[in-house]
């Protein structure tokens, strides 16, 4: 049986008679159109809505950091939020390590009540995010600071 004669040869034959003519050569080129356009309707649509931004680089980095400093062996580390035991001890929650060895400022006491206490540092103040204290037997023996933050 020769290549002529099995069903994926005859099939552009079958498809002539049924629609007339090649549609797939015609249409070839108006598919490329309409995907050129769509790309190009698209990429205007982002720039005319979000403009062309550039990182200039210039953003100031932070010059301090809110918490209670920690004094460690390898530079200044700071504490950055603390959380409260239901002995009332405030323990460190997060230690920054402060690589830059920035300036450690601590921001002014807390007043009320609040389970954890986490440093602002854009606004340079100690936020409550939690109400709920943190049970003694919850809190792991390494804890790097035990100190009083309010």
């Amino acid at each position: 049986m020769g290549w002529h004669d099995r069903d994926w040869a005859r099939l552009d034959d079958e498809r002539d008679a049924i629609y007339g003519s090649r549609h797939s050569v015609a249409l070839r080129p108006a598919v490329g159109l309409a995907l050129a356009a769509s790309l190009v309707a698209t990429g205007g649509f982002g720039y005319l809505h979000l403009g062309w931004r550039i990182p200039t680089g210039t953003t100031n980095p932070p010059a301090v950091v809110y918490g209670t400093p920690v004094y460690a062996t390898d530079g200044t580390r700071a504490c950055t939020a603390f959380r409260l035991t239901t002995a009332g001890r405030w323990l460190c929650a997060v230690l920054d390590f402060n690589p830059q060895h920035l300036s450690v400022a601590e921001p002014p006491p807390y007043r009320g009540t609040c389970g954890y206490l986490a440093a602002d540092q854009n606004e340079g103040a100690w936020t409550c995010t939690s109400t709920v204290l943190t049970p003694d037997d919850h809190v792991p023996d390494t804890q790097l600071l035990n100190a009083s933050a309010g």
